[in-house]
């Protein structure tokens, strides 16, 4: 049985700007930085949506993708400062609920990756006090799921 292959996947990645991103997801994975590889490759997956989202509003003339791209201009150019990231998961939502660009497994994945970047990215300590550190496998199998439920497609 081969193992899956990261790199192949990933030049599978339509977007030139999400396979760039992408790379520096796998760059922090390979040397062993798994809460970067986390918090970015979160990042990647929302950049990745408004992109799909900008090509679908563009190119088809989508009123739908055209619409949750301007909630997201207001969201930005309007956020409270106190909670600068809700934009971000109503995205996912509303990509979810409004277009056909998400299937059910492919927003479980997301929020799991959601779950694993907020451990990642804010100071969560353990019982010995040391930061929340997702392990390699966590990380590769976030990275995997990235690629097969959204990122390729």
């Amino acid at each position: 049985m081969n193992e899956y292959s990261i790199d192949r996947a990933s030049e599978k990645i339509y977007n030139h700007k999400t396979r760039k991103y992408f790379e520096e997801v796998l760059s922090s994975y390979s040397i062993g930085n798994y809460r970067s590889a986390i918090v970015m490759l979160y990042s990647v997956i929302i950049a990745d949506l408004v992109y799909k989202l900008k090509e679908l509003s563009e190119r088809d003339e989508d009123p739908k993708a055209s619409s949750i791209l301007n909630y997201i201009r207001n969201e930005i150019d309007n956020r409270d400062r106190s909670n600068k990231s809700e934009w971000e998961t109503k995205v996912v939502e509303r990509v979810f609920n409004e277009t056909q660009l998400l299937e059910p497994s492919a927003k479980v994945h997301i929020e799991h990756i959601k779950q694993l970047r907020h451990l990642s990215a804010h100071p969560v300590l353990d019982s010995d006090d040391l930061l929340a550190t997702p392990n390699k496998d966590t990380v590769r199998s976030a990275m995997l799921n990235a690629l097969e439920y959204v990122l390729i497609r």
